[in-house]
């Protein structure tokens, strides 16, 4: 069968680490498009520059006897599908998951090196800084002229290293598969993998109004428990631990080493003083972090009111 080796660099301002991969997408900008055939050169598409994809590689989507690979490919997908082409998972191999079943580490940079790859195989050490300058937004200041973002005018030489480092990305990944494609998916394990992407593009439904009450709901209760901590104590700042220790000093006669959440549970099972048990009650209270699901929701959801990419496949490389 033919292959289609692809990598993408993208822009966006939605940080991908706090919204996930769809949310992402959904705002991502493709900056790069490198792609090559079986073992043909590596060519890459600039579309900063109005560059467009070739028919060839068009078509290619759509040909169901042309594999499409790339490491990590659930980005590729989603931001190819989100920015209108073809996607069907099925005619698709993620490398990453080739070598998760292998028991080797998820970074492209770290399988190269697992495997021993030569040096002009292997994931240019560069890219996190490109990546930093060209895909995310900003901080404006007089030197920069108070842009929010780096475009490829503002450092043709760093672009020019930026291309040259999507186009090696291709190079890594196509020669990692080589190595490890002894252990190629069975037809059973690819169903898997584009049901897995269903499951994953279908999403999850998210009651915002129970999400946003929880928020706020939240926020109130500790508000009103650090004015009860502050009148309890005289302590200024509730979450500063010197402050609590120097409370606690006055209240017990000495400084506890730690003041984290395991002390204070401790110390509510057998200490006697009832004030500072009462604070130990608030300050639990005012750490409490169970809502934070909720913010992530907030932060994920996507706009057809789904969270989506909630699996990876084979992502316990163990079990599989």
């Amino acid at each position: 069968m033919r292959t289609l080796g692809i990598d993408l660099e993208t822009f966006s301002d939605v940080d991908i680490k706090n919204a996930g991969l769809y949310k992402y997408a959904e705002n991502a900008e493709i900056l790069l498009f490198a792609y090559a055939f079986d073992d043909g050169p590596v060519e890459v598409i600039d579309f900063t520059a109005g560059e467009e994809i070739p028919v060839e590689v068009l078509d290619a989507f759509s040909d169901k006897d042309i594999l499409k690979i790339a490491y990590n490919a659930p980005f590729e997908m989603a931001v190819l599908k989100a920015n209108g082409y073809h996607i069907d998972p099925c005619q698709w191999l993620c490398t990453m998951v080739l070598a998760y079943t292998l028991g080797l580490p998820g970074g492209l940079a770290d399988v190269g090196r697992a495997l021993g790859m030569p040096e002009d195989k292997m994931k240019m050490s560069v890219g996190k800084r490109l990546i930093q300058y060209f895909c995310k937004p900003c901080k404006p200041t007089k030197a920069n002229g108070g842009r929010t973002r780096n475009y490829p005018m503002d450092d043709p030489e760093k672009w020019e290293q930026f291309i040259e480092y999507n186009r090696q990305d291709v190079e890594a990944e196509r020669a990692i598969r080589k190595k490890i494609e002894f252990n190629f998916p069975s037809d059973r394990e690819r169903q898997l993998w584009c049901l897995d992407y269903y499951i994953n593009t279908t999403g999850i439904l998210v009651d915002m109004k129970l999400v946003e009450s929880a928020i706020s709901v939240d926020a109130k209760i500790k508000e009103e428990a650090t004015r009860e901590a502050i009148k309890l104590t005289g302590i200024q700042n509730p979450k500063s631990v010197p402050q609590m220790q120097q409370w606690f000093l006055e209240q017990e006669g000495y400084i506890p080493k730690t003041m984290d959440k395991t002390f204070r549970s401790e110390y509510l099972a057998s200490g006697s003083n009832e004030k500072v048990k009462q604070f130990f009650r608030l300050k639990n209270l005012i750490a409490k972090t169970s809502v934070k699901k909720y913010k992530a929701m907030k932060n994920m959801v996507c706009n057809d009111g789904r969270v989506h990419g909630m699996l990876q496949f084979y992502g316990e490389q163990r079990t599989g």
